[in-house]
């Protein structure tokens, strides 16, 4: 039986992110924060429980890159349960044309996809994964940080039934509709943007690799293809060490440019946009940021620990190295002492709550272990110039 704190847990996180959270064992639904019935409505449900879950870690299932869902173990009153949180939307399809791309347009019809679809939350990969952290740590007592949620991606060639899709020629290039040939033009970008190199990525576009893609006469698949395109892009730029969360939010912003877009030239000149913000993103981050290998440890702990109580001793401690030489050595690499950099860290991340959840002050004071809402006020005015409430005020106008 599912203890009343995990029902109360999983009710709050739907009231103040509006992601649907639903509990699952033996195949039937223990609990859902909306009116699921059954898992024969939930589409993907086959793909997700075949995804190697556990109770240490999240997997982020994207489907077509455009429908997300989070699953993970949860274990309530000695019972194991597949938690599923979502979905979300990276982009909501502004044609019926596109519903295909959902995983659920199959079993509803299309007035009532379409009315699903406005009520579906909308936000990046890189909030999501916030959100998804958020939840875990809460349900599981574990934390696991956004740029540690393993990713699953549904690819829609392969799972979608019934959307048949014609290769057309690929400009005069007579062997480029191969997938060996389109695997190996990808991989050549992917190492462009894991090493930030310019030089090579204005070589590449000279030469015009992979322009082609954009060569198909249906918009949707031009569409499609550029949300495919972003979101590897933004995975090697994680792996170059972009920020999950900046990865993200750049791919979605070209992609829900690209939603009105009709003409070929439009849409290469968007990916070479992204293509090269997601370089020079990597090549910034990798040219600022070559501290020693304690500093990055220590920085790695803060990052997972951001929803605890965080000081000196206890990082040091993490590291390995007395507090007055750690905090000799990040102050003289980073250029900010540690306890600087824990308070930034801790607001970077209140900021986002703030922004993109409903929690209530009280609620966000607490996830970042503030000792109490009043300082937590005082520090957020002192950082972005107005209390929390008047920010978020702000953001809804």
């Amino acid at each position: 039986m599912i203890s009343e704190q995990t029902i109360k847990k999983m009710e709050l996180f739907y009231k103040f992110s509006n992601i649907s959270v639903t509990l699952i064992r033996s195949g039937k639904i223990a609990h859902c924060t909306y009116d699921l019935q059954s898992v024969d409505k939930l589409a993907i449900y086959d793909k997700i429980i075949n995804s190697n879950l556990s109770t240490d870690t999240i997997k982020l299932i994207t489907y077509n890159s455009l429908e997300c869902y989070g699953a993970f173990l949860h274990m309530s009153g000695n019972q194991e349960y597949i938690a599923i949180v979502g979905p979300v939307l990276t982009a909501r399809p502004l044609s019926k044309d596109n519903y295909g791309y959902l995983s659920f347009n199959h079993l509803y019809d299309t007035e009532t996809v379409k009315n699903f679809i406005h009520l579906i939350p909308l936000m990046p990969i890189g909030e999501f994964s916030n959100a998804l952290s958020l939840l875990f740590f809460e349900l599981n007592d574990v934390f696991c940080s956004a740029d540690k949620i393993q990713l699953d991606r549904l690819d829609f060639r392969e799972f979608i039934d019934g959307d048949e899709f014609s290769e057309q020629p690929h400009m005069d290039a007579p062997n480029m509709n191969s997938n060996d040939h389109i695997h190996k033009d990808i991989e050549l970008y992917l190492n462009v943007i894991r090493t930030g190199d310019l030089k090579k990525l204005d070589e590449l576009f000279k030469k015009q690799v992979l322009f082609y893609r954009f060569s198909e006469e249906s918009t949707k698949i031009k569409l499609y293809t550029l949300i495919s395109i972003s979101t590897m892009f933004g995975l090697a730029a994680v792996d170059g060490g972009l920020d999950f969360s900046d990865a993200s939010s750049l791919g979605n912003t070209f992609i829900t440019l690209a939603e009105s877009f009709e003409k070929t030239s439009d849409f290469i000149a968007t990916f070479k946009k992204m293509t090269r913000g997601f370089v020079i993103q990597v090549h910034d981050s990798q040219s600022k940021y070559h501290y020693s290998k304690s500093i990055k440890k220590a920085m790695s702990y803060i990052d997972r620990h951001i929803h605890f109580p965080l000081s000196l001793e206890t990082v040091s401690q993490s590291v390995g190295l007395s507090r007055p030489y750690l905090s000799q050595l990040f102050s003289k690499e980073v250029g900010n002492s540690l306890q600087t950099y824990i308070q930034e860290k801790k607001m970077e991340e209140a900021e986002k709550l703030v922004k993109f959840t409903k929690m209530s002050m009280s609620d966000i004071s607490s996830s970042l272990s503030f000792c109490s809402q009043s300082y937590f006020t005082e520090v957020f005015k002192k950082v972005y110039g107005i209390t929390p409430v008047q920010y978020r005020k702000k953001q809804l106008k």
